[in-house]
Protein backbone atom coordinates (compact mmCIF):
# COMPACT_ATOMS: atom_id res chain seq x y z
CA UNK A 1 0.00 0.00 0.00
CA UNK A 2 1.22 3.48 -0.79
CA UNK A 3 1.68 6.15 1.84
CA UNK A 4 -1.54 8.06 1.11
CA UNK A 5 -3.60 4.86 0.96
CA UNK A 6 -2.35 3.88 4.42
CA UNK A 7 -3.05 7.37 5.79
CA UNK A 8 -6.63 7.14 4.51
CA UNK A 9 -7.09 3.54 5.69
CA UNK A 10 -5.81 4.13 9.24
CA UNK A 11 -7.10 7.67 9.59
CA UNK A 12 -3.78 8.99 10.90
CA UNK A 13 -1.34 11.59 9.59
CA UNK A 14 1.82 10.92 7.58
CA UNK A 15 3.85 11.99 10.62
CA UNK A 16 2.18 9.24 12.68
CA UNK A 17 3.03 6.70 9.98
CA UNK A 18 6.67 7.77 10.18
CA UNK A 19 6.58 7.26 13.94
CA UNK A 20 5.08 3.78 13.53
CA UNK A 21 7.87 3.01 11.08
CA UNK A 22 10.51 4.16 13.58
CA UNK A 23 8.84 2.10 16.33
CA UNK A 24 8.96 -0.95 14.00
CA UNK A 25 5.18 -1.31 14.04
CA UNK A 26 5.16 -0.95 10.26
CA UNK A 27 7.89 -1.88 7.83
CA UNK A 28 8.48 0.49 4.94
CA UNK A 29 10.27 -0.15 1.70
CA UNK A 30 10.85 2.42 -1.03
CA UNK A 31 10.09 1.46 -4.61
CA UNK A 32 10.09 3.24 -7.92
CA UNK A 33 6.48 3.03 -9.09
CA UNK A 34 6.09 2.58 -12.88
CA UNK A 35 4.52 5.61 -14.52
CA UNK A 36 5.60 8.06 -11.80
CA UNK A 37 8.45 10.51 -11.73
CA UNK A 38 10.70 11.62 -8.92
CA UNK A 39 11.81 9.86 -5.78
CA UNK A 40 10.88 6.27 -4.93
CA UNK A 41 7.58 6.02 -3.03
CA UNK A 42 7.05 4.53 0.42
CA UNK A 43 5.27 1.17 0.22
CA UNK A 44 3.79 -0.54 3.29
CA UNK A 45 3.00 -4.23 3.79
CA UNK A 46 -0.81 -4.57 3.57
CA UNK A 47 -1.01 -7.38 6.16
CA UNK A 48 0.95 -5.28 8.69
CA UNK A 49 -1.28 -2.27 8.07
CA UNK A 50 -4.45 -4.31 8.61
CA UNK A 51 -2.98 -5.93 11.76
CA UNK A 52 -1.99 -2.49 13.12
CA UNK A 53 -5.50 -1.13 12.50
CA UNK A 54 -6.97 -4.07 14.43
CA UNK A 55 -4.50 -3.53 17.27
CA UNK A 56 -5.27 0.20 17.44
CA UNK A 57 -9.02 -0.40 17.45
CA UNK A 58 -8.87 -2.65 20.53
CA UNK A 59 -9.89 -0.92 23.77
CA UNK A 60 -7.20 -0.55 26.39
CA UNK A 61 -7.87 -1.30 30.03
CA UNK A 62 -5.74 -0.22 32.95
CA UNK A 63 -5.39 -2.49 35.93
CA UNK A 64 -5.13 -0.57 39.16
CA UNK A 65 -3.82 -2.37 42.22
CA UNK A 66 -5.40 -1.85 45.61
CA UNK A 67 -2.01 -1.06 47.09
CA UNK A 68 -2.65 2.66 46.54
CA UNK A 69 -3.94 2.71 50.11
CA UNK A 70 -0.39 2.28 51.39
CA UNK A 71 1.01 5.28 49.56
CA UNK A 72 -0.33 8.18 51.58
CA UNK A 73 -3.02 7.04 54.00
CA UNK A 74 -0.79 4.43 55.63
CA UNK A 75 1.96 6.98 56.13
CA UNK A 76 -0.42 9.55 57.62
CA UNK A 77 0.73 12.28 55.25
CA UNK A 78 -2.78 13.20 54.05
CA UNK A 79 -6.11 13.42 55.79
CA UNK A 80 -8.38 10.53 54.97
CA UNK A 81 -10.84 12.77 53.09
CA UNK A 82 -8.10 14.24 50.88
CA UNK A 83 -6.64 10.80 50.31
CA UNK A 84 -9.99 9.39 49.14
CA UNK A 85 -10.45 12.26 46.70
CA UNK A 86 -6.94 11.81 45.32
CA UNK A 87 -7.41 8.05 45.14
CA UNK A 88 -10.45 8.50 42.87
CA UNK A 89 -8.41 10.60 40.48
CA UNK A 90 -5.55 8.10 40.59
CA UNK A 91 -7.83 5.23 39.79
CA UNK A 92 -9.37 7.15 36.93
CA UNK A 93 -5.99 7.76 35.34
CA UNK A 94 -4.26 4.50 36.21
CA UNK A 95 -1.63 6.49 38.07
CA UNK A 96 -1.47 4.23 41.10
CA UNK A 97 0.95 1.78 39.51
CA UNK A 98 3.34 4.65 38.86
CA UNK A 99 3.14 5.93 42.45
CA UNK A 100 3.49 2.42 43.84
CA UNK A 101 6.66 1.88 41.82
CA UNK A 102 8.10 5.12 43.22
CA UNK A 103 7.98 3.67 46.74
CA UNK A 104 10.73 1.25 45.80
CA UNK A 105 13.12 3.93 44.54
CA UNK A 106 15.75 5.34 46.87
CA UNK A 107 16.14 8.65 45.03
CA UNK A 108 13.38 10.61 43.31
CA UNK A 109 13.47 13.29 40.62
CA UNK A 110 11.69 16.57 41.33
CA UNK A 111 8.73 15.40 39.22
CA UNK A 112 8.49 12.11 41.12
CA UNK A 113 8.84 13.91 44.46
CA UNK A 114 6.01 16.16 43.38
CA UNK A 115 3.80 13.17 42.55
CA UNK A 116 4.51 11.45 45.87
CA UNK A 117 4.19 14.51 48.11
CA UNK A 118 1.34 16.31 46.38
CA UNK A 119 3.39 19.49 46.15
CA UNK A 120 4.05 21.20 42.83
CA UNK A 121 7.35 20.72 41.03
CA UNK A 122 7.94 24.46 41.47
CA UNK A 123 7.49 24.14 45.26
CA UNK A 124 9.93 21.19 45.38
CA UNK A 125 12.58 23.09 43.38
CA UNK A 126 12.10 26.22 45.47
CA UNK A 127 12.54 24.22 48.69
CA UNK A 128 15.76 22.71 47.29
CA UNK A 129 17.15 26.11 46.28
CA UNK A 130 16.27 27.62 49.67
CA UNK A 131 18.00 24.70 51.42
CA UNK A 132 14.83 23.47 53.13
CA UNK A 133 14.87 20.17 51.22
CA UNK A 134 18.28 18.46 50.89
CA UNK A 135 18.94 17.05 47.43
CA UNK A 136 21.80 15.67 45.37
CA UNK A 137 22.63 17.35 42.09
CA UNK A 138 23.59 15.22 39.09
CA UNK A 139 24.38 17.48 36.14
CA UNK A 140 21.42 19.82 35.98
CA UNK A 141 18.99 17.44 37.73
CA UNK A 142 18.18 17.04 41.39
CA UNK A 143 17.64 13.73 43.18
CA UNK A 144 15.77 13.67 46.47
CA UNK A 145 15.88 10.96 49.11
CA UNK A 146 12.49 9.49 50.05
CA UNK A 147 13.35 9.93 53.74
CA UNK A 148 14.32 13.59 53.34
CA UNK A 149 11.13 14.27 51.37
CA UNK A 150 9.00 12.68 54.08
CA UNK A 151 10.76 14.73 56.79
CA UNK A 152 10.23 17.89 54.73
CA UNK A 153 6.51 17.21 54.21
CA UNK A 154 6.00 16.40 57.89
CA UNK A 155 7.77 19.67 58.73
CA UNK A 156 5.28 21.52 56.54
CA UNK A 157 2.40 19.87 58.43
CA UNK A 158 3.83 20.95 61.78
CA UNK A 159 4.06 24.53 60.54
CA UNK A 160 0.28 24.70 60.13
Amino acid sequence: MLNLEVVEFLGYSEKTLERYGKECKLSVRYEKIPGTRGKPKAVFNKEQVVALKQELSKPTYLSIPESVDNIAAGQGILSEEKFERIQKYLEAWGYSQYLNSLKQKLLLTTLEASAVSGLSVFAIRKAIKMGDLPALKFGNRFKISQEKLEIFVRGLEEGY
